[in-house]
């Protein structure tokens, strides 16, 4: 299960695979699919390095970006506070944070699939 909240944080089950998709909509720029965006978790706000980075999917034309962690990776972080963003770079090279650093929770669960 996924919860996306009011202010961008996102509330997730251990262990479960984690899909999210964000509309992009920055004036009137369009996705060409050539961009590198990625999608970072962090263990702390002011960590350097993420835990967990993966390359998002872009739908260039709904001009949407998809970020997809496996249940594999996610089983690595244990429930609690971490931190994601998500960062672009163009195919000019111009970066830009797309979305600044929010709360990722994960959330204890009872099962062990």
């Amino acid at each position: 299960m996924i919860t996306v909240m009011e202010n961008y944080d996102l509330v997730v089950s251990a262990g479960d695979s984690f899909v999210t998709a964000f509309q992009f909509n920055l004036n009137g720029y369009n996705l060409t699919g050539g961009e590198k965006i990625t999608f970072n978790i962090k263990a702390h706000i002011d960590d350097v390095s993420p835990v967990i980075s993966t390359l998002c999917g872009i739908d260039k034309v709904n001009n949407v970006i998809t970020a997809y962690v496996s249940a594999d990776e996610m089983k690595n972080l244990l429930a609690g506070n971490y931190f994601y963003d998500v960062f672009m770079v163009t195919p000019t090279g111009f970066k830009m944070s797309l979305i600044y650093s929010q709360r990722f929770i994960i959330e204890g669960v009872c099962h062990n699939v």
